[in-house]
């Protein structure tokens, strides 16, 4: 089962419920307990020592709320407080979590590795229809890239040819792509050029991945995944800024590459 998300679901009808009985501090002390469960990923030691300081009690106030709390968990299993509610929702947030993934990492392996000379979408497939429809003699570094990046070799770029960041192009595609999911961005400001130029000059298995519009498209696509970015966990939302700096595009590309995004492409 995949671990589930930072995020755990609190249902607040059923909560009060069932708490309706507990005094203000049992309710911190109850609290703390399941996010501990979930942090964890299983099941509290039963030491009083150890539950004491997750709930930021003294051994004397935990002895006082234990005999409340204890009734919330099955205490059978020897060592161990077991919150068959927390099972529950985790297992149901670790196969949500894992369809996702799979459905993410197919969707990015179909965009990657299957070329359809039928597609409509991607017009780079056919140079000969490009050419007749669209004669220029000089194409946009995104365009030429993607062509690049559906070839099977992808020669490296002499640096008197070296290619600008198409700012305007990624501007674009991260406004259709979040659709207001994540801050707005109506220019381009100097945190946003440079960020987007570190990720224009980055390689990923010897390849300017982020010279593709197709790539930005995907890498936008999953920054979505992540419900704390989308501000579904708070008030907070990520930003072009924030999804383009070195650290959020470290995490991506490692998940991209443990997902197999990158596997059958060519270095």
């Amino acid at each position: 089962m995949a671990r589930p998300d930072v995020w755990m679901p609190l249902y607040i009808g059923d909560y009060l419920s069932d708490t309706m009985h507990l005094t203000t501090e049992q309710h911190g002390a109850y609290l703390l307990l399941i996010m501990a469960y979930w942090k964890n990923g299983g099941a509290l030691p039963a030491s009083d020592a150890q539950l004491a300081a997750i709930c930021r009690m003294s051994i004397d106030a935990w002895s006082i709320a234990r005999a409340v709390l204890v009734n919330f968990f099955d205490v059978s299993q020897e060592g161990k407080w077991v919150s068959k509610r927390v099972e529950k929702e985790m297992q149901a947030a670790g196969q949500k979590k894992a369809q996702a993934t799979q459905k993410a990492a197919n969707a990015a392996a179909a965009r990657w590795n299957k070329i359809s000379i039928d597609a409509p979408s991607i017009p780079q497939a056919m140079p000969e229809h490009m050419l007749e429809e669209c004669p220029s003699p000089s194409p946009s570094p995104l365009e030429d890239q993607d062509q690049k990046h559906l070839s099977t070799s992808s020669p490296p770029v002499p640096k008197s040819e070296k290619k600008e960041p198409q700012f305007a192009r990624i501007l674009q595609i991260y406004n259709e792509v979040c659709k207001g999911r994540f801050k707005g961005a109506a220019d381009i400001t100097d945190a946003r050029r440079k960020n987007i130029t570190k990720c224009w000059e980055r390689r990923v298995k010897g390849k300017l991945v982020f010279q593709s519009g197709q790539f930005w498209t995907d890498y936008f696509n999953w920054c979505l995944r992540d419900p704390h970015w989308c501000g579904e966990t708070g008030t907070w939302k990520a930003s072009l800024e924030f999804v383009t700096k070195t650290s959020s595009v470290d995490r991506i590309i490692d998940e991209m590459t443990l997902e197999g995004v990158f596997a059958n492409e060519p270095a």
